[in-house]
């Protein structure tokens, strides 16, 4: 896959305030000069809620092959306060360990319940299962999309508590 070059050739704005908040990742990718890159993220359902748990392999998987990209992304993406981050979206959520949580809830919790049936069918029905897993079986799976790769780690790292 080729990547979408940027004509900007200097990262003027990588430097922003940490406590700067953006309202999408259109926003947060126009600031970095880097708007040129948003479709890849939106082809993959990337949200600015699941940036910070991106890494530069991630970024070269959505077509990101520039280093030079995928470094100023990162830098940028330390900035973002975690709490800010789960504060303006609701895709880390915490719930009662005490109890018990299925999997099919877990997967709701973080907005990604329509992947139950296919992890049901892979063979992952338990918390025990789940929590095992890692970004590449999900890939192996069937989950396409990194974003909800992403969102879907959330839920195991939240089975794992």
């Amino acid at each position: 896959m080729r990547a979408v070059k940027n004509s900007r050739p200097e990262f003027a704005n990588l430097i922003f305030k940490t406590s700067e908040r953006f309202s999408s990742i259109d926003d947060f990718l126009r600031n970095l000069g880097l708007g040129a890159l948003a479709p890849l993220f939106k082809r993959e359902d990337i949200l600015y809620a699941t940036l910070i748990d991106m890494d530069e392999e991630d970024l070269k998987d959505i077509g990101i092959t520039e280093e030079k990209y995928c470094k100023a992304i990162i830098q940028a993406t330390k900035g973002i306060p975690k709490e800010a981050n789960m504060e303006q979206h609701r895709f880390n959520p915490i719930y009662d360990t005490s109890q018990d949580v299925s999997v099919e809830q877990l997967l709701q919790m973080h907005d990604v319940g329509h992947y139950w049936t296919l992890l049901q069918g892979a063979g992952v029905t338990t918390v025990e299962i789940f929590s095992a897993i890692d970004k590449s079986d999900l890939k192996e799976i069937g989950v396409a999309a990194l974003g909800d790769r992403i969102r879907i780690m959330r839920a195991v790292q939240n089975s794992r508590r």
